[in-house]
């Protein structure tokens, strides 16, 4: 292939890319708009389709492409679409979608993508510069009261608790589906597994459907103990220069 033959095909890919991006992001919601952007797409592809038979062959997959996201996900909810399924995915809801669903995490690890309210607990007493309850989770007792017995704790648990069950009644009798409240403390591993278990369970007495998940518990645990095991070998190592 010659240098012009290549330099068409680098530019056709450019083209292709900037144009699949743009069907992914632009907005749809104005019927005027979308109309003359397919107008002006249709007349650049006549004209490349004329003008370099590489360049139309790449309009063509240009088109396939946008024939796909529309037909998947309608015009404007395009990136939206791709975003819920990743939320789908990590809240664990892509194929059990409870009607609410309250999820603990950790900001070192990211934030939900998809949740409709998000609370940070980090300000509440922390467990984890407590010695005895470090090694434990929210779901353990003496962790649990620490957070939630303490006045902090105590006010917030009444608070979010009202909140969450006045928003995600109006959420779903506005018949949007489900609704995701994510409460976040450092690791997900001590206060925020403690207030979602609490929040779930007085939400489930006052009758809503609902169920909870701790996204980072199992992930911030195995840090621990890998933390832990790392301190002790160093611990040893360190003993043994000294005795030598």
């Amino acid at each position: 292939m010659n240098n012009v033959g290549k330099h068409n095909k680098r530019s056709a890919a450019a083209g292709l890319a900037a144009v699949i991006a743009s069907i992914l992001v632009t907005d749809w919601s104005k019927s005027g708009e979308r109309h003359q952007h397919y107008r002006r797409h249709a007349k650049e592809q006549r004209q490349a389709n004329t003008e370099n038979p590489t360049v139309g062959v790449e309009c063509g997959m240009i088109h396939h492409t946008r024939r796909v996201i529309l037909s998947e996900g309608g015009t404007r909810d395009a990136p939206a679409m791709m975003v819920n399924r990743q939320a789908n995915r990590e809240t664990g809801m892509e194929n059990d979608r409870p009607r609410v669903l309250l999820l603990s995490f950790g900001y070192k690890y990211g934030t939900p993508l998809d949740a409709q309210m998000l609370f940070d607990l980090r300000a509440l007493p922390n467990p984890f510069w407590v010695a005895g309850l470090r090694q434990g989770s929210g779901l353990d007792a003496a962790v649990a009261a620490y957070v939630l017995e303490s006045v902090e704790g105590a006010e917030m648990l009444t608070l979010l608790t009202s909140l969450i069950h006045c928003a995600a009644r109006t959420w779903m009798a506005a018949g949007k589906g489900r609704f995701i409240a994510a409460l976040g403390c450092t690791g997900g591993h001590h206060r925020s597994v403690a207030m979602t278990a609490a929040v779930t369970s007085r939400l489930r007495t006052q009758g809503l459907d609902v169920t909870s998940r701790h996204r980072d518990l199992d992930r911030e645990a195995a840090r621990q103990q890998l933390t832990a095991g790392l301190e002790n070998a160093l611990g040893t190592e360190d003993s043994g220069q000294q005795i030598l």
